[in-house]
């Protein structure tokens, strides 16, 4: 059956009876019955987004929460002419089935001692686009200092991506010895792990070195959010390196290839493809079954490891170079 207003319309187009209607009285009969609930239901949809935005955008970042243990206690930084004090520098030992020891450490490391630095990069999550990265200071005597910057998760919370791009997490920046972080992701929570050399000139490893050392005393006393997407693991290092943006900077576990096309990982000029540098850089096994009785031993061992894999393509350390 045909409807009495396209009737009408139809009759009097052809009779001259009736005036065409106007559009803005057609819409009403014609789709007023179906527009309406999709208009009220993107208007409250539109409605709850800002609220939750706002939401979302009033809830401040604290350093007094639950914190779970392994980045419960936050370092503090000092610079003075004797160097870079770190009063708490986490030093905790791992079994396959959990953490062993808790022990947190004090230190002091020179400017004029730092010699070289190490990328990290721990796949997890199934996806190759996804990891967590870290650096290694490398100073002289063989001595490493790593620096890993978390979502600070409360006790029972687990890491999510998506909560990460929502202020769900706190950042923290925190230093820890190489063996910590290593062996944690290697033996304890068994995930791939590669290291990778940097290639940086001593004046932008200096610069680095200042800016993160900066920006954890800056946490100190003003909280952040960590976020997926601006200040994660990787492009939080990135800026503190002068870094332009990349979406590997993101999607985190791309981040070594790009350093390599950049020619910050060694290899590209040398004509070495990227796979044959991760290769060389799997070191998840050999991290299981290094000597850890004490991190000094472990670092000479990690060490050597790493410098034997990438002879081609890094600089003899400063003490190997006068042999």
């Amino acid at each position: 059956m045909l409807d009495p207003t396209l009737a009408t319309l139809y009759l009097g187009h052809r009779e001259g009876a009736v005036p065409f209607a106007k559009k803005s009285d057609m819409l009403p009969t014609l789709f007023g019955r179906t527009s309406r609930p999709i208009l009220v239901s993107v208007a409250m949809l539109l409605a709850g987004l800002t609220i939750w935005g706002a939401t979302v955008a009033a809830i401040e970042p604290r350093h007094d929460r639950p914190w779970r243990p392994e980045i419960a206690v936050m370092p503090d930084v000092t610079v003075t002419d004797e160097g870079i004090g770190i009063d708490a520098i986490r030093d905790w030992t791992y079994r396959s089935d959990g953490p062993v020891t808790f022990d947190y450490r004090p230190g002091i490391y020179r400017e004029d001692e730092l010699v070289g630095m190490w990328f990290m990069v721990e796949p997890f999550g199934g996806s190759d686009a996804i990891a967590h990265t870290l650096v290694l200071f490398e100073f002289t005597g063989d001595r490493l200092l790593a620096l890993t910057i978390e979502a600070r998760k409360e006790e029972g919370e687990l890491y999510s991506a998506l909560k990460g791009a929502f202020n769900t997490f706190e950042l923290v920046y925190l230093w820890a010895e190489a063996r910590d972080v290593l062996t944690r992701r290697a033996r304890y929570l068994q995930h791939e792990v590669f290291v990778y050399p940097l290639r940086l000139s001593k004046e932008t490893q200096l610069a680095f070195l200042r800016s993160v050392i900066a920006k954890t005393e800056q946490l100190e006393t003003e909280p952040r959010f960590y976020n997926t997407l601006f200040s994660n693991c990787t492009n939080e290092l990135a800026k503190s390196a002068g870094l332009s943006w990349n979406t590997a900077f993101i999607l985190t576990g791309y981040a070594a290839n790009h350093l390599w096309r950049e020619d910050v990982i060694p290899g590209r000029q040398e004509d070495t493809p990227f796979d044959s540098v991760r290769q060389q850089a799997d070191m998840a096994s050999t991290i299981d079954a290094l000597p850890d009785e004490a991190p000094d031993m472990f670092n000479r061992a990690l060490l050597g490891e790493l410098r034997a894999r990438f002879s081609g393509l890094i600089e003899p350390s400063p003490i190997e170079a006068t042999l």
